[in-house]
């Protein structure tokens, strides 16, 4: 269980360093899983530039079409 903002943020890292999700946070545990959608959105709220959708495009790339 992910039981404080700083886990939370912790597994956030860990997953975005290519740890498995299994060993990034207790799968089983409904409440990691809410800590794990926080730490995402206060990132994303606090650094919204480490977020890919945030990016402007390169100039010429082609763009990305929904499937």
């Amino acid at each position: 269980m992910l039981t404080s903002e700083d886990e939370s943020y912790e597994a956030v890292r860990r997953l975005a360093a290519g740890v498995a999700l299994d060993q990034a946070l207790d799968v089983t545990d409904p409440e990691s899983w809410i800590g794990l959608d926080f730490g995402v959105r206060e990132l994303a709220w606090q650094r919204p530039e480490l977020f890919h959708s945030n990016v402007l495009p390169t100039p010429g790339a082609p763009k990305h079409r929904p499937t």
